[in-house]
């Protein structure tokens, strides 16, 4: 448990410290909000209109209604929830990073609440939900038992025919090529594992999350490649969407 906790607080730094200092001297544009969010360099650069296209797409895939009640989880300063097409009546964000949540509130709009939560701790809200997000949070959990448990907190708080997705998750059969082109981007072996040493990514088959869906009751369950255009990280991930 130490040292799943040490590498939880390791990473909260690391979003904690990118968003320092932002409020008061930004303008909570999309640029800005995805930079802040971790899209601004390397092969995971994302630009706010290809950015904008696959938040629609992902809004369509789960039959996104503007009646709906949604949440999203690993929010940051809330890029996702400001593409959403429709737009909800009622969002929630979740982040465990302070710095994030403060940005995301500065910027929110009306139907939007921002809530300094850790992923884990989602039963906390006691709510129930149509929609829940998670996106590019997974990749973090620092053990097996931490995303089982995650996962199962995640069904738990969707209404009875809610619908629920998992976005931006490691696929395990492209780790190999994904960690090379990482040595490479980042000026080799040696340099990469020291600006990252203490910081974990976990990947996952597919297989695994599909048996762990399953196991958790949900019979409607799909997967499918991630394609964000001209994002490099894309072609090594996938996501899945669920029905409860």
């Amino acid at each position: 448990m130490e040292i799943v906790g040490r590498v939880l607080d390791n990473w909260k730094d690391i979003w904690c410290s990118k968003s320092a200092g932002y409020v008061g001297t930004g303008d909570g544009s999309m640029t800005d909000l995805l930079g802040l969010d971790g899209f601004d360099s390397g092969i995971g650069h994302i630009s706010p209109e290809n950015w904008s296209e696959y938040v629609r797409q992902t809004c369509e895939t789960i039959r996104l209604a503007a009646d709906d009640e949604f949440l999203e989880v690993g929010c940051g300063s809330g890029a996702f929830m400001h593409a959403l097409v429709p737009t909800p009546e009622k969002q929630v964000g979740i982040d465990y990073s302070a710095n994030q949540i403060k940005i995301a509130k500065e910027f929110k709009l009306e139907q939007m609440m921002f809530l300094e939560v850790d992923a884990i701790d989602i039963h906390t809200l006691e709510r129930k939900f149509d929609v829940v997000l998670v996106n590019s949070v997974i990749q973090y959990c620092p053990s097996t038992e931490y995303f089982l448990e995650f996962f199962g907190k995640v069904v738990a708080v969707l209404r009875d025919g809610g619908r629920g997705c998992v976005l931006d998750i490691n696929d395990i059969e492209k780790k190999d090529e994904f960690t090379r082109r990482r040595y490479i981007e980042h000026g080799g072996k040696k340099k990469y594992l020291e600006n990252y040493k203490g910081l974990k990514h976990a990947f996952y088959s597919r297989d695994q999350i599909l048996e762990t869906l399953k196991h958790l009751g949900l019979g409607s369950v799909r997967i499918e490649d991630q394609f964000i255009r001209n994002c490099g990280t894309s072609e090594f991930r996938f996501n899945v969407f669920f029905e409860k």
